[in-house]
């Protein structure tokens, strides 16, 4: 079955594209705000619960957070079924997955579409950009990425997500720059947390869980295999040599995204501004940041923090580095390590400059495909570009 996408300047329907963690908090949190909501995910399992619904149940423990139960206009397995319903998609899919799913995407992408990564990490709505291009990609959306994810939450049953938090800001930023206030004034009718960012770039490099999260863990790889996570990540893994490490990869990240022409903040001043948290140093600062206490290590190597951010925050940075003339040699070593540790190549898995589409982008011409989008490459001839939707049909 199919849908007329919303009227342009009514209320916006969403398509919310994965039924993760993430995606059921959204679709939830936006059926029961009284939005009209599509709900796609691949797997079947995932969906049919939510078809046999027609709902999202919310569940959490604290009063001032989403609860009940939130209607779902539409559950489906077809992606081009759920774009066709929608005007404004949220892309909710693993990160090191975007490039993929922008080639999935791209032929049912239309003019009025806006596209939210959530989260984009680094250079996620670049590669989403690139991909979707290449598959021929017959209009010119909007495409944006947050900084980081809204909530935090876990599906806990089939159909039903619990929330534990919602951020009170999240920074957003769009290809093309300029409609950046115009996405996130649409965005606002349902969340006013959702704050413009400068640039992709400015949200890309702005993300300091890519200093954090991979290191701690392959530092800590020993201690996660025998106690299965049996300690406090933020506190006890981060010794002060750890923090060293970690400090020194903050500044790779702050100086590569200076020479870019990107500011950006350092990993001491966003827990200053975050949380209030300061200190001489990184250790002490994350010493004084309350949030971070008892909150427990990951049980498993094989987590997100080591095997999505490695390929979708710092292969990205190094990529940058190395095309533009700013070595990240502590971010490159992590890199290594985590490939050894883990027997996967992550620079062959991760999003690099031509992935991005910026390998035959300059660097004075840098700012300018960051805020246009990268270079369009040469539409495939009519017959392979029907031949590639009527695939990717046939698979969404």
């Amino acid at each position: 079955m199919t849908r007329k996408a919303a009227k342009r300047g009514d209320q916006p329907r969403f398509a919310v594209l994965g039924a993760g963690n993430v995606g059921m908090a959204f679709a939830g949190h936006l059926a029961l705000k009284g939005f009209e909501v599509a709900l796609y995910d691949r797997d079947p399992a995932r969906i049919q619960p939510v078809e046999a619904a027609k709902a999202v149940q919310v569940v959490s423990d604290r009063p001032d957070l989403p609860q009940g139960r939130g209607r779902i206009a539409l559950a489906t397995t077809h992606l081009g079924e759920a774009l066709e319903f929608a005007d404004f998609a949220i892309v909710c899919v693993p990160c090191c997955a975007h490039e993929d799913f922008g080639r999935h995407c791209g032929p049912f992408l239309r003019d009025h579409h806006r596209v939210l990564l959530s989260p984009g990490k680094t250079g996620g709505a670049l590669a989403f950009w690139h991909a979707a291009m290449v598959a021929g990609c017959p209009a010119t959306p909007v495409v944006a990425e947050a900084q980081t994810v809204l909530y935090a939450s876990q599906v806990t049953n089939p159909g039903q997500v619990r929330i534990s938090r919602v951020k009170n800001g999240v920074p957003v930023a769009a290809i093309p720059s300029a409609r950046t206030t115009e996405l996130t004034a649409c965005l606002s009718q349902a969340y006013p947390e959702f704050l413009p960012a400068e640039t992709v770039m400015h949200t890309s490099l702005g993300n300091t869980g890519s200093v954090f999260h991979p290191a701690i863990m392959a530092l800590n790889a020993a201690r996660i295999e025998s106690s299965r996570g049996e300690f406090e990540f933020y506190i006890e893994g981060v010794s002060k040599s750890v923090a060293n490490v970690l400090e020194r990869m903050d500044r790779e990240r702050t100086e590569l995204a200076l020479h870019l022409g990107f500011g950006t903040r350092s990993a001491r001043e966003w827990l200053a501004v975050a949380y209030g948290a300061v200190g001489s140093d990184l250790f002490e600062a994350m010493r004084a940041n309350d949030g971070y206490y008892g909150i427990k290590a990951p049980h498993r190597l094989s987590h997100p923090y080591l095997v999505e951010e490695v390929p979708a925050t710092l292969v990205p940075m190094a990529s940058l580095g190395r095309h533009y003339g700013c070595p990240c040699p502590t971010i490159e070593a992590i890199i290594h390590l985590a490939s050894t540790m883990t027997s996967t190549d992550f620079w062959a898995l991760g999003r690099t400059v031509e992935r991005m589409g910026l390998a035959a982008v300059p660097l004075k011409e840098l700012g300018k495909a960051v805020r246009e989008g990268p270079p369009i490459p040469p539409a495939p001839n009519a017959a392979a570009a029907h031949a590639s939707r009527t695939q990717l049909t046939q698979e969404h």
